[in-house]
């Protein structure tokens, strides 16, 4: 067999580069498609999930999911994964699950004053909340009618410092519609306390 000059196997050797160069583009092509429907597949993040719901049509069924949603918020906030720009969205959110009463104590923009100052604070010192965890309901019953009107619940927030704040949240139903009413800090401990 003669050999061609500039030739391998018969074909010239510029149709074999551009099939080799087109293959690869090929394969480049569907690899970007597959990577960008990986991008559009990604879970949405803790942010787009707490801004997303809407507690008018999907509200938490009764006090401990309110509580553990509640506490999500807290984590978000002060768990050191928040941008600056995102306190807002997530304080509105979180104010869906008070009463009116706790509403008209703080306006909106007070709320997230407090919350991005209090943030601030805690980057600057690297204190984050770590773990959030709630016991039970202790409800109270209606002398008149019988019904859980209130119940309270005890949330442990437990922060990198070592230190373990105690909150006791008082939780009101109101037409079925169970909503925070009052929050208060009832105690503290610190290292292996």
């Amino acid at each position: 067999m003669i050999k061609k000059k500039g030739t391998y196997a018969g074909f010239p050797i510029g149709f074999l580069v551009l099939v080799i160069l087109i293959m690869f583009i090929i394969y480049r092509y569907s690899n970007m498609q597959q990577n960008e429907a990986q991008i559009k597949t990604l879970p949405p993040s803790e942010y787009e999930q707490l801004t997303a719901m809407d507690l008018k049509v999907r509200y938490p069924d009764g006090p401990q999911t309110l509580i553990d949603l509640n506490n999500r918020f807290i984590q978000y906030l002060y768990g050191g994964e928040i941008n600056e720009d995102e306190i807002n969205g997530i304080i509105e959110k979180q104010r869906g699950l008070f009463a009116p009463e706790l509403l008209d104590l703080n306006e909106v923009t007070q709320s997230v004053r407090i919350a991005a100052a209090q943030i601030s604070q805690m980057a600057a010192s690297g204190k984050k909340i770590m773990e959030i965890r709630s016991d039970l309901p202790v409800y109270a019953e209606s002398e008149k009618t019988g019904e859980y009107e209130s119940c309270t619940i005890t949330v442990t927030q437990y922060w990198t410092n070592n230190v373990q704040d105690i909150l006791e949240y008082t939780l009101v139903n109101s037409g079925g519609k169970w909503m925070i009413f009052r929050f208060d800090r009832v105690g503290s401990k610190s290292g292996g306390d």
